[in-house]
């Protein structure tokens, strides 16, 4: 455990990291490691995939950390957010297009209380902030990084027997079903389990082509911002399980940039042993206390 306070110094100020009960883990090499040797990784990166428990607000604390410290270390930032999707994009270009120093005004702007997503203010506006701060920022700091909701949800619902989707889209799920039924499968199973297994197995296919489609449309967003600031670090703040490096992104951006240098972090609140998890790195946090999640599901069908 580290149990153990970072402090890491940016030019004439101190940030101070309090990290207890908490475990990081270099997955390759099965060991425990500290923060600042996480950073030092991460500043060499092209593209950092930070994954979330998304109700978990120390998970969003970590990211705007990583995201603070990395600037520190005089890396340029982007970063691109599952939670603001294609749709939302001309909201996003108005916005930035106000050059503003702190993202205070992006929630409303996107109407964020409305979108499902746990609270802009306390868990996601830091890491913009971070992005927006800091010296000389791209034009571009904040992207969006998701399909468009309607999007998905129409391939959800009908599958293949989608209309209207981008041409170089369509033709990569048709190519999916053929040459990816393994990852399609693992997807399916992670939905029927997040579901508490009470979809109808017919679901499940045009599901798991949905979160498919997600993982690629992620993957060109991040190919994009690094062809637009080639020296920035592209930061995706996305769910852990668009992190993975087995079946989300990280595979999806290793065939669209091969060259890419990706890292991907995932955050899991735990004690379990870290030995195995599909990322580059893992970091253990508490986990939340909630309420069972699937008793929603369980009174729908009574």
């Amino acid at each position: 455990m580290i149990g153990a306070t970072l402090l890491a110094s940016c030019s004439t100020s101190q940030r101070q990291l309090s990290q207890d009960d908490t475990e990081l883990r270099d997955i390759a090499n099965q060991r425990t490691i500290s923060p600042a040797n996480l950073l030092e990784k991460l500043r060499h990166a092209d593209a950092v995939l930070l994954g979330e428990q998304h109700d978990n607000p120390e998970h969003h604390r970590l990211q705007s950390w990583i995201a603070q410290e990395l600037i520190a270390r005089g890396r340029r930032i982007v970063v691109a957010f599952e939670m603001i999707d294609d749709g939302q994009a001309p909201l996003l270009d108005a916005f930035l297009a106000k050059r503003p120093r702190n993202a205070a005004e992006l929630g409303g702007q996107l109407d964020w209380e409305r979108s499902g997503w746990p609270d802009w203010s306390a868990n996601y506006q830091p890491i913009a902030d971070a992005a927006l701060m800091q010296p000389n920022a791209p034009a571009k700091p904040i992207l969006p990084a998701n399909l468009s909701l309607a999007q998905a949800g129409d391939i959800a619902r009908n599958g293949l027997a989608v209309t209207g989707l981008d041409p170089t889209l369509s033709a990569l799920l048709r190519r999916a079903v053929v040459n990816d039924a393994a990852i399609l499968a693992a997807h399916g199973d992670d939905i029927r389990e997040s579901h508490c297994g009470m979809l109808p197995d017919s679901a499940l296919a045009p599901f798991a082509l949905a979160q498919y489609a997600r993982d690629a449309v992620m993957a060109r967003a991040i190919q994009a911002a690094r062809r637009e600031t080639p020296d920035a670090i592209v930061l995706l703040i996305a769910g852990n399980g668009h992190a993975r490096k087995d079946v989300g992104v990280p595979l999806q951006l290793a065939r669209l940039s091969p060259g890419l240098k990706v890292v991907s972090l995932g955050l899991i609140e735990g004690e379990s042993a870290a030995e195995g998890a599909p990322f580059d790195y893992a970091w253990l946090t508490a986990p939340l206390v909630r309420e069972d999640p699937c008793e929603a599901f369980r009174q729908a069908v009574r």
